[in-house]
């Protein structure tokens, strides 16, 4: 009797093979249901926060927000909203806006508020950050921060929500990178960084200056004596 050939193909069989179903266990089926119910959950806020947000949008329009920022804003149906002012002075204050911006409404009000201080009209202003970030964080205040937090500084990144917003506000277009914003931000401290040390350099030469013209202050007695000693000397 010949052996079949390893290469030939099995015969099909005469019948149709059924899969068993899969089983979906009672575990299985509670868990899509939340599943479900959660995304249900999450798109109702993501709709109610777009409500927030072209209500604040229709006020900044019908009351155009000026360079320091908005006055009051309405931000649900009972409560008033005052952001912190542009530039920014205190740690108190940015602490502050950190906090306000958590909230998706407040946070797109302070995007749009330094979109109108760094680029208005949608055009950035000559110089771009490294000559305008002092409208922002006034100069005093900023030379108090860097990136990092190195050499005794504030580190901006601490303030993950503020770096966010500015992130949205300086980027160009889809090439602009978290990499770029972070060299630029590196790149402004270092310019207001220096322009300050030389502003105070400034300052210390033109008062040393001013203190050499100054005369020396007279001895009252001294002029006593001389005027009195001369007034004798002519009676002699």
């Amino acid at each position: 009797m010949k052996r079949r050939a390893e290469t030939a193909k099995p015969k099909s069989l005469p019948y149709r093979v059924v899969e068993a179903p899969i089983k979906v266990t009672e575990n299985e089926s509670v868990s899509t249901e939340e599943k479900i119910k959660n995304l249900n959950h999450k798109m109702n806020v993501v709709i109610l926060n777009q409500k927030k947000i072209l209500q604040v949008l229709r006020q900044l329009t019908a009351h155009p927000i000026d360079m320091l920022g908005p006055q009051d804003i309405k931000t649900d149906d009972s409560d008033l909203w005052t952001p912190q002012r542009f530039p920014l002075t205190e740690l108190e204050q940015m602490e502050a806006l950190e906090e306000d911006m958590n909230d998706p409404v407040k946070a797109s009000v302070y995007v749009e508020t330094m979109k109108d201080l760094l680029k208005p009209g949608g055009i950035f202003r000559a110089g771009g950050l490294q000559k305008n970030f002092h409208l922002i964080l006034r100069v005093d205040f900023m030379v108090m921060f860097n990136l990092d937090g190195i050499h005794h500084k504030i580190p901006l990144k601490k303030f993950a929500n503020f770096s966010r917003a500015l992130y949205k506000v300086l980027k160009r277009d889809e090439a602009y990178v978290m990499d770029d914003y972070i060299a630029e931000i590196r790149t402004t401290f270092r310019v207001y960084k220096n322009r300050n040390n030389k502003r105070a350099s400034v300052v210390r030469r033109k008062m040393k200056e001013a203190e050499a013209h100054i005369e020396p202050e007279l001895d009252f007695e001294e002029i006593i004596c001389s005027e009195t000693s001369e007034f004798i000397d002519e009676f002699d």
